[in-house]
């Protein structure tokens, strides 16, 4: 499995960017050890959830306002990014993560179906790390609200006004 899911991630850049692979079915034998590496120290029960669990789900038309973002999972009332990086981040990788948080607050607003997050981080997967914020403890001189609605207003500036208006 560990090897299919290899190749499988070698269409990453053709969706992304239409980057084709020369030999999309290499395996290298490091990345095989190292993938099987990082499964084998996974806390699965950390990760998982009894409920609901979506594999790199989008946004419904919010994506489509940031230039097409996803995440990696969402597990209960988590939405998690997964990082495989040797130097983690935290502050730039909370703040994609809150970008995604807010995309998945309006999902929400506009699909009821999409579950609710109260909680968001990151799994440094190197580090067995799981860093997780309850969106209750946000606090600072601006409302979720307010932040989320200068978000999808600087992202509709930055598309050059091709986003999508209407619900923020």
């Amino acid at each position: 499995m560990a090897r299919h899911a290899l190749r499988l991630a070698r269409l990453d850049p053709y969706v992304r960017s239409g980057h084709v692979e020369t030999d999309p079915e290499k395996v290298e034998p490091l990345d095989l050890a190292d993938l099987l590496e990082l499964l084998r120290l996974v806390p699965w029960k950390d990760l998982g959830s009894d409920t609901t669990i979506w594999l790199n789900p989008a946004f419904g038309l919010h994506s489509s306002r940031v230039g097409g973002a996803d995440c990696d999972l969402i597990s209960g009332d988590r939405l998690i990014d997964l990082k495989a990086t040797v130097r983690p981040s935290t502050t730039t990788d909370l703040r994609q993560v809150l970008g995604y948080l807010l995309l998945a607050r309006a999902a929400r607003a506009t699909d009821a179906s999409f579950p609710a997050i109260h909680r968001f981080g990151v799994y440094y997967a190197r580090h067995r790390e799981l860093v997780l914020v309850p969106v209750a403890q946000l606090r600072g001189p601006r409302s979720l609200e307010a932040v989320q609605e200068r978000f999808f207003r600087r992202a509709e500036a930055l598309s050059g006004g091709q986003g999508r208006k209407g619900d923020r």
